[in-house]
């Protein structure tokens, strides 16, 4: 998904989502003057579902290429989550391309244990009852907290559902095995020289430390807390989400 003229935003999603997850976003990147790129995921929505290549290092290399087919060589890079994960190793490897950084909701390195004994969960059902149990699993019992404002976006549900119906089951389970053998790289963390700004909901709490340890350990970060919010930061409070992106993007122009 595209939309937009100007500077170039690339948005990545989290994981089970797709490109979906940033629909506030990207009409008010094109009202703000960026042209903004959000694509799936290996595995996710509509991307190729191969057999290897789920680890973040990986991921980064499919950010790369994304980017190289748009020919696009240097670009303001946002991830939520998964897709923070993925923008950190990106901006490590590949500094060069990186304008900005924008980390919401994530980690570094796999998940905390609690988190990954409810993806481990899901992938249990997964197997027993396919992509339609999981998804009344994940609605009624999510991995994440959700926020006490959240309304679950009942306009979207149906466009959310018909894209997670379009995930691969092997390559789901793919990640889990992925973000439970990563290890933790917070001491690269020191090598980011980007502006980075870094996003995190007040009821996530698993991502609050180590969003925290993020900020501590990237220089010159700026650390935003959205108040009432749980994980998915951008879907469940994007006007506040939206008031501290917008800005920073315009703050640091591509240039």
């Amino acid at each position: 998904m595209a939309a937009g003229k100007g500077e170039a935003v690339v948005l990545i999603h989290g994981f089970t989502s797709s490109h979906v997850m940033w629909y506030n976003q990207v009409p008010a990147l094109a009202r703000a003057g960026f042209r903004s790129y959000a694509y799936d995921a290996r595995g996710h929505g509509d991307s190729q579902k191969p057999g290897k290549g789920y680890d973040a290092d990986s991921l980064a290399l499919e950010l790369g290429a994304f980017m190289d087919a748009l020919n696009v060589p240097r670009a303001h890079v946002a991830g939520l989550s998964m897709g923070g994960m993925i923008a950190q190793r990106f901006a490590l490897s590949s500094p060069e391309r990186v304008a900005t950084l924008t980390i919401a909701d994530s980690f570094t390195g796999g998940p905390v244990n609690g988190v990954m004994r409810s993806f481990q969960d899901q992938m249990d059902l997964l197997m027993k009852k396919g992509l339609p149990g999981l998804w009344a699993s994940m609605l009624s019992n999510p991995a994440f907290p959700v926020g006490p404002d959240f309304t679950g976006h009942l306009e979207l549900m149906d466009l959310f559902q018909k894209n997670f119906m379009k995930n691969d089951p092997d390559s789901l389970a793919l990640f889990v095995q992925e973000f439970a053998a990563a290890r933790d790289w917070t001491g690269d963390l020191a090598s980011i020289s980007r502006p980075t700004l870094l996003i995190v909901g007040e009821y996530d709490a698993p991502c609050l430390d180590p969003m925290r340890r993020m900020s501590e350990n990237i220089p010159g970060s700026e650390l935003v807390v959205i108040p009432r919010c749980g994980h998915v930061s951008a879907l469940e409070k994007p006007e506040e989400f939206n008031r501290a992106f917008l800005p920073f993007l315009k703050q640091h122009p591509i240039g």
